[in-house]
């Protein structure tokens, strides 16, 4: 039996996300505002829908409730009012509500709203603001944000027609905003979590809880969308003369699960030393005034380098006209070298380098040195007549002469 638990009931305002088409531009196109304002719109909205389905909605970071003390230098606290700090929440339509200074609030006004662009110590609404409600018999009393766009910088638009009026104006641009709102205990009830719902992690993947892991269907469904806009930050306590009495910024709280600030170290690879055991010789990365080891040539040299973060299957090098062979096993601290220096290489000192197969990489500078080859002595022809071997030649004696005979 295929079930498909991914429907949206409610409104198309609260399911907005959902919108996928964009506009194709081609050569000659008239361009209309229409066309820009949905390009504008299907990114947003697919932003929403990333944030509303992979991380959730609710507080991200900050926005912490606390009280506001008189500012006459007497002590104690202002009655009825409260401060938020700055922070950051995913609305449930996956809208991005950042509030990014300290706002104050009167817990007798019904809402304000605010630019998330704005200068601190700015007032946002410029109208008449101080009507207070009637709060008399609340006890408890709720703070609630949502998201909000803001238009802003009004210019004058051309007339379609011909006429003689003041020219009209349009907002040209909209910035992310918010409302705070102050919620009664009624008012809030329907935005209250319900945490006895509250699934286990496995549950949130559709693994049973009560089978080992990795059993059963692992395909979750789709989130049914919000029925609501608001992200609750705090329950307030209050008296009869306004004095909050007690602040929650748990109970009522929705928390997302952000990686914002999670982070690890990752384990770097670093050579301590650089030693040989026949004949027995040590040289300090990093430590000034020292001698470099030197390598013999036409014969195997065994190095043995020292360090941290080695990993299987590294590469170690000693430059030009050198073989390096790691022999034997490699721990995290040490491994072996059997190096051999060519007839042709040249004469100097040498650094080691190290690097694993994540290519992290390590070097110890000047650790080795190659010597000169030795000099083999070629005579010039001059000094080889003068060393030749002096050869003794006899000297000939002349024949005796036959005796004539008559």
């Amino acid at each position: 039996m295929m079930t498909n638990n991914c429907t949206c009931t409610t409104t198309v305002e609260v399911c907005r996300t959902t919108a996928g088409e964009r506009p194709r531009y081609f050569p000659r196109q008239l361009v209309t505002a229409e066309d820009m304002m949905l390009e504008q719109e299907y990114f947003r909205n697919r932003m929403r829908l990333h944030n509303r389905l992979l991380h959730g909605w609710g507080v991200v970071c900050g926005l912490q409730v606390a009280p506001v003390a008189k500012k006459d230098g007497t002590g104690g606290l202002e009655p009825w009012k409260v401060k938020i700090c700055p922070g950051d929440a995913l609305g449930p339509y996956g809208d991005d509500i950042m509030v990014p200074c300290e706002v104050e609030i009167d817990l007798r006004q019904d809402s304000i709203s605010g630019s998330s662009i704005e200068p601190c110590g700015t007032i946002g609404d410029v109208w008449c603001s101080e009507i207070w409600l009637d709060r008399s018999e609340d006890r408890i009393l709720y703070l609630a944000i949502k998201y909000a766009e803001v238009p802003t910088r009004p210019v004058h638009v051309q007339p379609a027609g011909c006429g003689c009026d003041d020219l009209p104006c349009e907002f040209s641009r909209l910035r992310d905003g918010y409302v705070i709102k102050v919620l009664t205990a009624e008012e809030h009830r329907p935005l209250a979590l319900d945490r006895s719902k509250l699934p286990d992690w496995r549950a949130l993947f559709g693994i049973p809880t009560a089978s080992p892991p990795h059993v059963g269907d692992p395909n979750p469904a789709c989130w049914p969308c919000p029925d609501h806009p608001w992200v609750t930050l705090a329950a307030i306590r209050v008296d009869a003369d306004g004095k909050a009495t007690l602040i929650d910024n748990c109970g009522p709280r929705r928390l997302v699960a952000a990686l914002g600030g999670f982070y690890w170290s990752c384990a770097k690879v670093e050579i301590h030393s650089i030693n040989t055991s026949s004949p027995v010789s040590t040289f300090v990365c990093g430590r000034a005034g020292q001698s470099p080891i030197t390598l013999a040539r036409e014969m195997s040299n065994t190095i043995i380098v020292v360090g941290e973060g080695f990993q299987d299957k590294l590469t170690v090098d000693f430059g030009a006209g050198i073989t390096a062979r790691v022999v034997g096993a490699i721990s995290q601290t040490s491994f072996t070298v059997e190096a051999r220096v060519a007839d042709g290489a040249a004469a100097g000192t040498r650094d080691v380098v190290v690097v694993n197969p994540d290519c992290s990489t390590a070097i110890c500078g000047g650790a080795l040195t190659v010597p000169p080859a030795p000099v083999t002595r070629r005579a010039t022809p001059q000094q080889a007549v003068r060393e030749a071997p002096t050869r003794v030649v006899a000297e000939e004696r002349p024949k005796p002469r036959k005796r004539q005979t008559s």
